[in-house]
């Protein structure tokens, strides 16, 4: 995997994306219905409207419209289900290098949603998303890395992988670090530390857990 040097303004921008997405995830306000507006979106548009934008955006081949399009298709925002037309819409996205394109399509092959199940193509797939600096391929990379997917297991890579994923704003990857801390997975045990991220997490504390995770990358030459 290609390195994700990143510069101060780079770094900061990764902490703000973190922070904004624990907080949204930490939200208990946040709607079922206003989670395709994750990235930024007007809340005030409507499902329907959401739909159409990125249909037309699709047809002129913009990546993110294509992505969003493709999780309408995927999650029946604005249309109905439709996960033929969803990998499409990802595939296409993946083509024009989109790191969340490539992700989504490795997602597919992994868990054979429309097309056969191939777990070297999902392999590959998550691994161009997390070398163009994508949270959720490099969570997803971690995953095959620690269990044997599409590739020879490797603790101490999916580990270091989980640490980049919640840096670069993936939540999700926050409970793998914990659970790698708790078994000494790919890491040296540090159940302190562990506690610590679960003391975080309950008090939905963005910036501690941010402070845990500078520690977590600098302790293993990532940042």
């Amino acid at each position: 995997m290609e390195d994700l040097l990143m510069d101060g303004s780079q770094s900061s921008m990764r902490e703000n994306e973190f922070i904004r997405a624990y907080n949204t995830l930490c939200s208990d306000d946040k709607k079922e219905e206003e989670q395709y507006f994750w990235h930024g979106k007007d809340k005030g548009m409507s499902a329907e409207e959401f739909f159409e934008i990125n249909k037309d955006g699709a047809q002129m081949n913009i990546p993110s419209a294509l992505c969003d399009l493709g999780y309408c298709y995927e999650c029946a925002i604005g249309t109905q289900m439709d996960m033929e037309k969803a990998f499409q819409a990802y595939k296409r996205a993946a083509e024009l290098e989109d790191a969340v394109g490539l992700e989504s399509v490795g997602r597919f092959y992994e868990n054979a949603i429309t097309v056969e199940k191939d777990l070297q193509k999902a392999f590959t797939f998550y691994e161009k998303s997390a070398n163009r600096g994508d949270g959720v391929g490099m969570l997803r990379l971690g995953c095959c890395y620690l269990n044997g997917i599409g590739t020879k297991t490797n603790e101490e890579t999916a580990f270091d992988l989980f640490v980049k994923s919640a840096y670069f704003g993936c939540i999700g990857a926050v409970e793998k670090i914990k659970y790698c801390l708790k078994k000494g997975i790919g890491v040296k045990r540090d159940k302190q530390k562990a506690n610590e991220l679960d003391k975080i997490v309950s008090q939905n504390c963005a910036v501690d857990a941010m402070n845990v995770l500078k520690e977590l990358y600098k302790e293993h030459g990532i940042m």
